[in-house]
Order: structure tokens, then C-alpha cells, then sequence
């Protein structure tokens, strides 16, 4: 099942151990979410309003360079349209 919500995804890019890629922080009515997908590459950074359709939502973790690990809620979306 997916919700289709309008919302807001602002877009910033972080370097990696394999080069520059694109994160979203989507902020909706239903939470604040993480969001990557290789579809944010065509776009700069910024903030974009638009409509997400999300079809999942995730605890995801990492650890971090001293050893810590750290966790947030990610969204997979099917697909969304950038006013």
C-alpha cells in the first residue's frame, strides 16, 4: 500500500567514500523522512515542493567513524512530481 502526500524535499549533496550523491529530507504532513534515490541526481540542491508517493517506511542506521551508531527514518518512494 502507498500514501500519496504533498510535501516538501529539500535536497543537499554529501561526499562519500565513492564521490558526490544527492540526500532528501522530506518533510510532510505524516513526518520528516530521509530520502535516497538515484532520481535526486537530475535535480540541484534546493527545496522543492511537490506530491511523494511512499510506499515504505524505515528505521535505517550507520556507524560512524568512532564507532557510534546513529539511526533515522527513511522513505522509499515510488514516485513524485516537483511543482
Amino acid at each position: 500500500m502507498s500514501v500519496k502526500v504533498p510535501g516538501k524535499l529539500t535536497i543537499k549533496y554529501l561526499t562519500g567514500r565513492n564521490g558526490k550523491f544527492p540526500v532528501g529530507n522530506l518533510v510532510c504532513d505524516i513526518g520528516t523522512f530521509s530520502v535516497k534515490t538515484r532520481e535526486l541526481e537530475q535535480y540541484s540542491e534546493g527545496t522543492y515542493d511537490g506530491v511523494f508517493i511512499i510506499s515504505r517506511i524505515e528505521i535505517a542506521t550507520y556507524t560512524t567513524y568512532n564507532g557510534s551508531v546513529n539511526s533515522y527514518l527513511s522513505a522509499k518512494l515510488d514516485d513524485f512530481s516537483i511543482n
